[in-house]
C-alpha cells in the first residue's frame, strides 16, 4: 500500500471510529457512559440526558469526516478533525473534574491524539 492510500485509509478509519462511537453512545448510553469515564445508571435521567447528545456530536463529526473524505477533500477533513480536538480536551477535563484520576481520562487523551495526528497528516 502506498503512502497516499494509507493516508486516505487513515481518514476513513477516523471517520468510522467517530461514527461508531456516536452510534453506540446513542444506542446504549449507559454502557458508553462507563467507557466515557462518568458512569450513569439507567435510572439516572439527568446524566443520561447529556450522554445521547454526546453520541450525536461524535456521530455528526464522523459523518462530516467521511463525506469530506468521499468527496476527495482530505485537507478539509483533516482541518475539521483538528478543530474538533476541543471535544476530547473538554471531555478529558470534565472526567478529570469528576474523578481526579488519570485512569478515566486516558481514553480521551489517546483518542484525541490519534484523531489529531491523522487530522494533521490529512492537512499536509
Amino acid at each position: 500500500m502506498d503512502l497516499a492510500a494509507l493516508k486516505t485509509a487513515s481518514g476513513y478509519l477516523v471517520a468510522t471510529f467517530l461514527t461508531t462511537l456516536g452510534l453506540t453512545t446513542i444506542v446504549d448510553p449507559v454502557s458508553r457512559s462507563k467507557n466515557f469515564g462518568i458512569t450513569a445508571r439507567p435510572q439516572d435521567k439527568t446524566t443520561l440526558a447529556f450522554i445521547r447528545p454526546m453520541g450525536a456530536r461524535d456521530l455528526s463529526l464522523g459523518i462530516i469526516t467521511a463525506m469530506l473524505m468521499y468527496k476527495g477533500d482530505q485537507k478539509t477533513a483533516g482541518l475539521v478533525d483538528l478543530i474538533a480536538l476541543v471535544i476530547p480536551a473538554m471531555d478529558a477535563w470534565a472526567v478529570w473534574s469528576y474523578h481526579r484520576r488519570l485512569k478515566e481520562v486516558w481514553g480521551h487523551i489517546i483518542g484525541g491524539s490519534v484523531v489529531g495526528a491523522v487530522g494533521l497528516w490529512l492537512t499536509s
